[in-house]
């Protein structure tokens, strides 16, 4: 084989290269030669070991050292050496001739083959380093998880996350406390103070640091500003690596929690006023018992929220507060004005003013009523005495007087237009039923002839005068209004309402009692209601009894 067959650079194409390089290609030529078919043992002898001296072997700018000594080296045949051509033509190329021999050994000692064995072994041992690494990390990695998994941290992290709107809506309604009362609604109250805290808002979680152990964990959880529940863990399971898990064992609500504040209420307003609170008339169970006049205190218990009130006075207006803060509510009282009024009460009565009694200071005078008159005063006993008070006071307006008998019974009474009052004393039934039919007559024989019905005032008179004591005061009265009666003519009367009541003995010939009407009077005129109050004593004289006096009171 020659270089021609080969087609080998020149020295000037492959100066530059590296010595790796060059090997590689001559090795690459040495792999296309063909195989020789003959047996090597039968051609190549045995020899003694041959002692080569060192050579160089230049190739381009490097040297190539060369083995010292190669031990058995056969002789090669001519065949076999024209196999060899490359590393001769390599030699040749460099300016030297080495032997067969020598040409072997650079074989042998090529860098190339050393680099190959390297090569496989450090890969060897990446490989084994990479599978052992790999193999650390995934136990570091289990380590850490495992280590993770027994943190308590991570178990109320996992529980927090875990547990959705409806857990926490069923336990808090289950365990809610707060009350219900007329003017909130407990499921709104509820919605608000509980749920909208923890449902729309951020969970947020801390150590207790005053019942925390390593055995025992406790955390609080907190929401929009609150904490609202305590998480308990326990031992759990073997997560590895000698660490145990944990679980939750006790979600429990906090009492703070639960025991919403509840605030009352003090609303101050006048008397007479009407309290809505929230859209609810407060009545007057939530009145307070207090010395304080003209004004009326409420108090209202059991709240949660901020609340809506609207007063509106006796007059209709509405009144705005002039206070509104620590839960007390002060609106304007208005000032008061002196008032000066008499109170007529049969004698010993007790009289209360704005349910208070009467000051000391007034001292009644005892005295005949003036209904009776002077001409009438021989037929009562002192049983028809009455107790008149001259009272002064400073109210905001005339007000409220009230009386009872020394038996404690609530008397009737009326408030004249000059602001007196007037009590009667309690009706006595024996006498009511007894003379109420008399009083009747008497009283709408007295209407008919005071409207002229009929037109004919004499007619009138000689009907209601045979009822009228002789000589009396009430008579004569009657008797002088003949007359001008006849100018009132076409008069008809309707009456909407008579109560006769208050019949009260004044002795055994005598009693007094008390009318009160209401009436529809129609002349050619005009249409009028009248209505009025009138006291009457009624006299025994020789066996009959008559009307004797009469006085209008209301």
């Amino acid at each position: 084989m020659n270089k021609e067959d080969k087609n080998f650079n020149t020295e000037e194409d492959f100066s530059d290269l590296s010595i790796d390089e060059l090997l590689a290609s001559v090795y690459a030529d040495l792999d296309d030669m063909p195989e020789l078919d003959f047996d090597v043992e039968s051609v190549v002898p045995e020899t003694e070991p041959v002692n080569i001296p060192e050579a160089e072997v230049q190739i381009g700018q490097e040297t190539l050292h060369t083995a010292t000594a190669v031990e058995d080296r056969p002789a090669v045949p001519a065949e076999e050496a024209e196999r060899e051509e490359p590393i001769s033509a390599l030699a040749e190329e460099g300016d030297q001739s080495p032997s067969e021999d020598e040409e072997f050994e650079a074989e042998k000692a090529a860098p190339v083959k050393k680099k190959g064995r390297f090569g496989r072994g450090l890969l060897i041992y990446a490989a084994v380093l990479v599978v052992a690494i790999a193999g650390g990390l995934a136990v570091f990695w289990q380590f850490l998880s495992s280590y993770e998994a027994a943190q308590p941290e991570r178990t109320v992290e996992n529980f927090l996350t875990s547990v959705d709107d409806a857990y926490w809506t069923e336990g808090i309604l289950a365990a809610s406390r707060i009350g219900e009362t007329e003017f909130e609604q407990k499921e709104l109250l509820q919605q608000e103070l509980y749920l909208d805290k923890v449902l729309n808002n951020e969970l947020t979680w801390r150590r207790l640091n005053a019942e925390y152990t390593d055995e025992k964990p406790v955390y609080v959880v907190r929401a929009a500003g609150t904490d609202f529940c305590r998480l308990t863990l326990g031992r759990g399971e073997d997560v590895g690596f000698g660490f145990s898990g944990w679980n939750v064992t006790e979600a429990r609500l906090m009492e703070a929690f639960l025991d919403q504040p509840a605030r009352t209420v003090t609303i101050i307003v006048p008397v007479g006023s009407t309290v809505t609170l929230n859209g609810v008339t407060v009545d007057e169970d939530y009145l307070l018992d207090q010395d304080v006049k003209y004004e009326d205190v409420y108090e209202i218990s059991g709240l949660y929220k901020e609340p809506e009130i609207v007063v509106i006075d006796r007059d209709g207006e509405e009144l705005e507060p002039l206070q509104a803060e620590n839960d007390e509510y002060l609106y304007p009282i208005p000032e008061t004005k002196t008032f000066t009024f008499r109170i007529t009460v049969p004698a010993g009565a007790v009289v209360l003013v704005e349910d208070e009694p009467i000051a000391e200071e007034f001292v009644p005078e005892t005295m005949i009523p003036e209904v009776f008159g002077e001409d009438i005063a021989e037929y009562a006993d002192d049983s028809a005495t009455v107790d008149v008070y001259e009272f002064e006071g400073n109210f905001y307006e005339l007000p409220v007087v009230t009386a009872t008998d020394a038996e404690g019974r609530e008397l009737e009474g009326i408030t004249t237009e000059d602001g007196d009052y007037i009590f009667a004393a309690v009706s006595d039934e024996e006498l009511e039923n007894e003379h109420k039919e008399r009083v009747e007559t008497f009283f709408r024989a007295y209407v008919n002839f005071s409207a002229n019905i009929g037109n004919d005032s004499t007619a009138n008179f000689y009907k209601i005068s045979p009822l009228i004591l002789p000589n009396s005061g009430l008579y004569d009265h009657i008797y002088a209004a003949i007359e001008p009666m006849t100018w009132v003519g076409g008069a008809t009367v309707e009456y909407k309402e008579l109560v006769i009541n208050s019949f009260v003995p004044s002795g055994e010939n005598c009693f007094t009692c008390r009318v009160s009407y209401l009436l529809t009077n129609e002349t050619y005129y005009d249409v009028r209601e009248v209505s009025g109050v009138y006291d009457l004593v009624f006299v025994c004289s020789n066996g009959v009894w008559y009307a004797a006096s009469m006085l209008e009171v209301g």
